[in-house]
């Protein structure tokens, strides 16, 4: 299956979405931090990211940059 990294403020969602792909089979990595999402995408190499536009401290957009 596909490694996806998810990204987003929001504990609750992150939790609820790691919980439903990991039982579809996918391999997860998920953060709260937009700054640690850059690492973590550097790393794991998903093959998608689903990232919060709206974040403290850094946007989605500087993320994407």
């Amino acid at each position: 299956m596909s490694r996806i990294l998810i990204v987003d403020d929001e504990v609750d969602l992150v939790e609820a979405c790691t919980m439903a792909l990991e039982r579809e089979g996918h391999a997860v990595d998920a953060t709260t931090d937009a700054r640690q999402a850059l690492a973590s995408a550097r790393r794991a190499r998903p093959d998608l990211v689903m990232l919060d536009w709206i974040m403290p401290g850094a946007d989605g957009g500087a993320v994407l940059s």
